[in-house]
């Protein structure tokens, strides 16, 4: 039974040993692309990084020279809103406070020239009113005295008539 089971154990021994044999041979010529792919891709990004090396300092200067740039064009930026921004920004505000007061003024104008228009028609209906009151004082008193003369004319000429017939 132990020879029955120590051949048994060879067998299985020898079968696992064909399968490592068998998958090792099986799985190293992809083992071996694997790594020669691994090894070229090594190259490759060993030469990329070569290169990116050199370029480092190129990049370094390109941004000084950029830094360089925009500082000199934010002094220029500074300047001209130094010497004609401001300016120009503080004229328009001393002729805007100018229109101001002008429009303000003409307010003033326009509003003293309603008052006064109003104040003309008010004085003109005052005095149209005074003369034709005089007018009609005058008309009545005119047809006052007529009708005081008429009345006097009838009563002398009653009188005379009075008188006459005596």
């Amino acid at each position: 039974m132990i020879a029955a089971l120590i051949i048994s154990a060879s067998i299985c021994l020898l079968a696992v040993a064909a399968l490592v044999i068998y998958l090792t041979a099986s799985v190293l010529p992809r083992l071996k692309e694997t790594i020669s792919s691994l090894r070229g891709t090594v190259d490759e990004l060993s030469k990329l990084t070569q290169q990116l090396q050199g370029e480092i300092p190129r990049i370094g200067e390109t941004l000084k020279g950029v830094d360089e740039a925009i500082e000199r064009l934010t002094s220029q930026v500074e300047e001209l809103t130094r010497e004609q921004i401001k300016p120009i920004a503080e004229n328009v505000r001393g002729v805007t406070e100018e229109v101001r007061e002008k429009v303000e003024r003409v307010g003033e104008v326009v509003d003293e020239a309603a008052r006064l228009g109003k104040e003309t028609v008010e004085r003109t209906r005052f005095y149209r009113d005074r003369v034709f009151d005089i007018f009609a004082d005058i008309v009545s008193f005119w047809s006052g005295v007529r009708a005081g003369c008429s009345a006097l004319a009838k009563g002398l000429s009653k009188i005379k008539e009075g008188r006459g017939g005596e």
